[in-house]
C-alpha cells in the first residue's frame, strides 16, 4: 500500500528483516600463546529486534562507527553475511522506492559487512505519476531524475571501509515511486536501483574471498 503524506517519511532499507533460525558460526582461529596450536571458538548467538538492528546499521553508515563489536571478523572465503542501510539526505525532498538489501540474518554476530547506500541524483529525464491508496490525493506527478548509487561497504566489527562500489539506477519510473511520499512543491523521484542490480553489484564482495 502506497501512502501520500504531508510530511517526509523515511522508508529506510525496505521490508522487515526475516528472522533466521539459530546458527552458531565458527570464528577465525587464534592462539593465545605464540607457537601454540590454534583453537577454534564459536561466535555466540546474538539476535536483536528488527528496529534495533536497523538503528545499528543507520549509526554505522552515518557515523562510520562499528556496526557490532562482537560480529564475526571479515576474513577468509565467502559467503560474508551483510546488512545494509540507505543514508538519506534529510534536507532533500528527493524520494524513491526503498533499496532492498535481500535476506539479512537477525543474528547480528553473524553479520560481517554493512553496505551503506547513497543515492546521487542526476539530470531530469522526464516525469512520473505515482499512485497511492490513501492520502491527500491518490496520484501525484513529479520530475523523474536519473540517479547513481554509491555503496560503501564496511566491516561490521571495526567500521573500516572495505570497498566502495557504484551502480546506476535502472528500475522503471513506476517502480521508482516511493511507498511513502513527501507532498512538497519541490519533491522529485529518483530512478531506483533494481533489486537484482544491487544484488549483482554486491555479490562479488559478499560471496568472494575477503579483501
Amino acid at each position: 500500500m502506497r501512502v501520500l503524506a504531508l510530511v517526509l517519511l523515511l522508508a529506510g532499507c525496505g521490508a522487515p528483516t526475516p528472522q533466521f533460525p539459530r546458527e552458531d558460526v565458527p570464528a577465525t582461529t587464534s592462539a593465545e600463546v605464540i607457537g601454540a596450536a590454534p583453537t577454534t571458538t564459536r561466535v555466540p548467538y546474538k539476535p536483536v529486534d528488527h528496529d534495533v538492528q536497523r538503528e545499528m546499521a543507520r549509526t554505522a553508515c552515518e557515523s562510520g562507527v562499528p556496526y557490532n563489536s562482537t560480529s564475526t571478523p571479515y576474513g577468509g572465503p565467502g559467503p560474508h553475511p551483510l546488512d545494509g542501510y540507505e543514508v538519506t539526505d534529510h534536507n532533500s525532498h528527493m524520494q524513491h522506492s526503498p533499496v532492498f538489501m535481500g535476506y539479512v540474518p537477525g543474528d547480528v554476530n553473524v553479520i560481517q559487512l554493512v553496505a551503506c547506500v547513497v543515492a546521487i541524483p542526476g539530470n531530469q529525464s522526464g516525469t512520473v505519476t505515482c499512485k497511492f491508496d490513501t492520502g491527500v490525493s491518490r496520484s501525484r506527478t513529479w520530475p523523474l531524475l536519473e540517479a547513481t548509487y554509491e555503496i560503501t561497504v564496511r566491516e561490521a566489527r571495526t567500521g573500516r571501509v572495505v570497498t566502495t562500489l557504484n551502480a546506476v539506477g535502472d528500475d522503471t519510473p513506476e517502480n521508482s515511486c516511493p511507498s511513502f511520499a513527501a507532498d512538497h512543491a519541490d519533491a522529485t523521484v529518483a530512478r531506483s536501483l533494481a533489486d537484482e542490480t544491487l544484488a549483482k553489484t554486491l555479490d562479488p564482495i559478499r560471496h568472494g574471498p575477503a579483501k
